[in-house]
């Protein structure tokens, strides 16, 4: 987000110091050096604006604390920074509760580290400001402050001061706008509140240019670079709200132009400035910049110019063909973080005709922003902007009603995947810093996975009137083999799976292609082969692996998902690989063509790869000339390109876009950084080298 106001990585090595009396881990602690790695990641993350990356890795951090003693002093730092996710994500409920956790947790700690804590006790006042408690948020600065000053922490200081400064200007435009027509009194007091805002976030700018200067004296290592580009975002931050400061002050002097004029023309300069630094800058801080600086082009009635910086992308170009690089909008920053204040500059965009289309770097737009954050006022925003931009005709509703569902769909994904089912992968994959092998915890993990996605289904935004996905379904093998066909989903062989029998079922999912031909509509031939190939798999499979068939289920869409109303099911697809025991694969040579197939065998592979708790296997041909089929484990396959691969339908390309990205999200943090950091390469290459 433009105002991811944060010192949290600030020094990085501070959140190693130690606590007292609390036990402190040896260095070749493994959990310990894991810890590190994860805290790392995910505030490398955070400076790049890749949150859902942030929170895997502060997740998994926060689970070795939970399943190592010597990390205790260290879970309010895992904790804060969850909060902290969670807040630039729009959470706020959720985020105040971590916040307040964090907090109570430092406080717990014999001698409590006070430079945390106060970094703690600033991340609330900002969420405080975002939510319009205002007097709470100024209250929470002052001491963040006072405390900062105390002890010589030159960048908290730096931190605090504009805080209160953009509390203090967001106090002074609704004074403003709550005002009554000829309100001399209200007009002053805006009028005062904003020259003490201007005051403070002058002496920001200048902290922050003196912590850049003397980080710049010091040999470069990653921790000089991360506190200078830290201090260059909080100098980007001060000069935007600075703009914002005498725009406000140029709107109380509708009656002055010559007074109104020079006010916007300092507005101008200073925004200029923010948007110079903010090429230097992360990637967080250009968003809002590039607003404010908009702004003042509406303001002073330049409208093409506004729209040039509300709409702004980058463009890169591969031979003779340019291509746009997705970038956060102003749009998408405001959304992001919906408050009273961005839900008033979202309308301002609104006015002007600003794109409410374009999705981030990470494929996500802002309806899809809004809905994940519940803001229902900031969605009916966006859903107007989208109705403006598309029109009114019977194809622009249709095509609004599709974003809105596409929108409610991924929310619902990203709750199952990283907030439901990944946590319970992540124990799992900790435990084995302290136990090689426990007595059924496979089967336990796989029931609690099952039940968790049971719940969600029943509690979540997911159980609405769309329906949007649908229940674990499976058949009983025996049924199956007694049916000597693919069975239908209106042939009722297919029940919904009860999460909390007694006697737990073993679920074998299969992975293949629909080969359908001669007239024949369904997934298989005339002569059933993918029939006899799936009874022929389970069958090898039960020779290395014996167990009773009548305790075996299994699940293939075409008796699972409903054929006559498929959308729930076919969403539900990826999720159900997580919920079952096993996947086979039934390749073939047109398998990987496939973007379906390789969504599923993509899955698969991560799971192995990260939790080693579900099984893969792959059926190929024998290698032989008598048509046999061969039971092999699943070979690790890498990146398969999904987005490039067939689709029957192709409006199911961005869906599987997203899914691609959500599968690597669900397993460990550093399988999906090595694939990201290549992904972008080959992207890029070209463009980067220019």
């Amino acid at each position: 987000m433009a105002d991811t106001d944060d010192e949290w990585c600030w020094p990085p090595l501070s959140f190693l110091a130690g606590h007292g009396d609390v036990k402190e881990p040896r260095e070749e602690d493994p959990a310990f050096r894991l810890w590190e790695k994860q805290m790392a990641r995910g505030r490398t993350h955070l400076g790049r604006s890749q949150l859902e990356l942030a929170l895997q890795c502060f997740t998994s951090a926060l689970h070795l604390c939970e399943t190592n003693p010597c990390l205790d002093g260290r879970k309010y730092l895992a904790v804060g920074n969850i909060g902290w996710v969670n807040r630039l994500l729009g959470r706020y409920a959720r985020a105040a509760e971590l916040l307040q956790q964090a907090l109570s947790l430092a406080d717990s700690l014999p001698g409590p580290p006070p430079r945390e804590r106060g970094i703690l006790v600033g991340e609330l006042g900002t969420l405080y400001r975002q939510t319009d408690r205002h007097e709470e948020a100024r209250e929470m600065f002052a001491s963040q402050h006072s405390m900062a000053e105390k002890m010589g922490w030159k960048a908290q200081v730096c931190r605090a001061i504009g805080n209160m400064g953009m509390a203090n200007c967001q106090l002074a435009r609704q004074t403003w706008e709550a005002r009554t027509a000829g309100d001399q009194e209200a007009k002053k007091k805006a009028q005062d509140l904003t020259q003490l805002a201007l005051g403070q976030l002058k002496e920001r700018v200048s902290l922050a240019l003196e912590i850049q200067k003397e980080e710049n004296r010091h040999a470069y290592s990653h921790e000089t670079s991360t506190r200078w580009q830290q201090a260059l975002s909080w100098e980007i931050i001060g000069l935007s709200r600075i703009s914002l400061c005498y725009m406000t002050l140029a709107e109380m002097e509708q009656d002055d132009a010559g007074v109104r004029g020079d006010l916007l023309s300092q507005a101008h300069e200073v925004a200029k400035k923010a948007a110079q630094a903010a090429e230097y800058g992360d990637t967080a801080s250009l968003p809002l910049s590039q607003f404010f600086h908009g702004r003042v082009h509406l303001m002073m009635g330049q409208k093409a110019a506004a729209i040039r910086q509300f709409n702004a992308v980058e463009r890169f170009r591969v031979g003779q063909e340019w291509f746009v690089h997705p970038t956060t909008t102003p749009a998408v920053a405001l959304c992001k973080e919906p408050s009273v204040e961005h839900r008033a500059y979202l309308g301002e965009l609104v006015d002007a005709g600003a794109d409410f289309d374009l999705a981030d770097p990470e494929g996500y737009t802002p309806l899809d922003h809004a809905i994940f954050s519940g803001d229902a006022e900031t969605e009916a925003i966006v859903v107007d902007a989208l109705q403006r931009q598309f029109g009114d005709g019977p194809s622009a509703r249709d095509k609004i009603a599709e974003r809105l569902l596409e929108a409610q769909r991924r929310k619902g994904y990203r709750e199952i995947f990283q907030e439901r089912l990944r946590p319970l992968l992540a124990k799992r994959d900790m435990s084995r810093l302290r136990a090689a092998d426990k007595a059924g915890e496979d089967g336990r993990l796989m029931a609690e996975l099952r039940k968790a996605y049971a719940s969600a289904l029943a509690s979540g935004p997911t159980s609405g009137a769309n329906h949007l996905f649908d229940h674990l379904k499976v058949m009983r093998y025996t049924d199956f083999v007694s049916f000597g066909r693919l069975p239908r989903s209106s042939d009722g062989l297919v029940r919904r799976f009860d999460p909390d029998a007694a006697e737990p079922a073993f679920v074998i999912f299969f992975s293949y292609r629909w080969i359908g031909d001669g007239g024949v509509t369904g997934p298989d031939d005339a002569t059933n082969t993918q029939y006899r190939r799936m009874v022929h798999a389970v069958e090898a499979y039960l020779v290395d692996n014996p167990m009773e068939r009548s305790n075996i289920c299994i699940w293939m869409d075409y008796a699972c998902v409903d054929q006559d109303d498929p959308a729930a099911g076919v969403s539900s697809l990826p999720i159900i690989i997580a919920q079952s025991d096993v996947v086979i694969s039934l390749q073939d040579d047109e398998y990987y063509d496939r973007a379906w197939c390789c969504v599923e065998a993509l899955m698969i592979q991560t799971l192995v790869l990260s939790y080693r708790l579900h099984q893969w296997y792959e059926q190929i041909p024998a290698e032989d000339e008598l048509g046999r089929w061969e039971l092999r484990k699943g070979k690790p396959v890498g990146s398969l390109g999904v987005s490039k691969k067939k689709l029957s339908f192709e409006a199911d390309r961005t869906k599987i876009v997203f899914l691609e990205r959500q599968v690597r999200l669900l397993g460990r943090s550093h399988d999906y950084e090595a694939w990201n950091e290549a992904r972008v390469m080959l992207e890029h290459r070209s463009w980067l080298g220019r």
